[in-house]
């Protein structure tokens, strides 16, 4: 990775940031594609502040969230949380009802038919026990693809898990044949496989 990219957690002042770089990276995405239809401003802009609410409430909760900075600008960033997690509205009440608030609006934007067989794909696997780190996304934007800089956040989420004595390990989902690949080079393994007609998910799991 390039000496003046730099891999730092998460600040209130990149949140913003960060919710764009968050729609960058995934609207394209096949999960998200299918799930949510971002194709107007106005629908991006809602989901935008959607992922604002969360990333300030993950905040709140002291979840692992990092960012790619390249002179202060993001360009990337991993979002964890550590499972079992504290309660949302009695750690971060206020936090939780803003985010609450916030996906109200996303919803006429989902695409209802295909959502709910996605998220029986996404499912936590039954092979996956308390207490682990849930690597929910890492993205980086196009322009900056292909530096390293996807593999430091990765190293840096697998760092901070093992950090954790009663961490078990990291688990993720991902639905992209290229991406179990990449995760596998990492110490990732698959420990379940689910398909439908739209959508087929990897179940992975870096044991610490």
């Amino acid at each position: 990775m390039a000496s003046h990219i730099s891999i730092v957690p998460l600040k209130k002042e990149h949140v913003a940031a960060c919710a764009d770089t968050f729609i960058k990276c995934f609207e394209q995405e096949a999960f998200f594609k299918n799930a949510f239809d971002l194709r107007s401003t106005n629908a991006k802009e809602r989901m935008k502040k959607s992922i604002y609410s969360r990333l300030i409430m993950y905040l709140a909760l002291k979840q692992p969230i990092f960012v790619a900075l390249d002179q202060n600008n993001v360009v990337g960033f991993s979002m964890s949380s550590v499972n079992p997690a504290p309660l949302n509205i009695r750690v971060a009440p206020l936090e939780s009802f803003k985010m609450v608030y916030n996906f109200l609006f996303v919803l006429r934007y989902v695409h209802f038919k295909k959502v709910y067989p996605l998220l029986k794909l996404g499912k936590k696997s039954k092979h996956i026990h308390e207490p682990y780190l849930f690597l929910e996304a890492i993205g980086v934007i196009p322009e900056y693809r292909g530096k390293g800089i996807a593999k430091s956040l990765i190293n840096e989420t697998i760092s901070y898990c093992s950090s954790k004595t009663e961490c078990k390990g990291t688990y993720l989902f991902t639905g992209d044949y290229l991406n179990r690949n990449i995760y596998s080079k990492y110490g990732f393994e698959v420990v379940e496989e689910r398909e439908n007609s739209i959508f087929k998910a990897f179940h992975m799991f870096n044991k610490v």
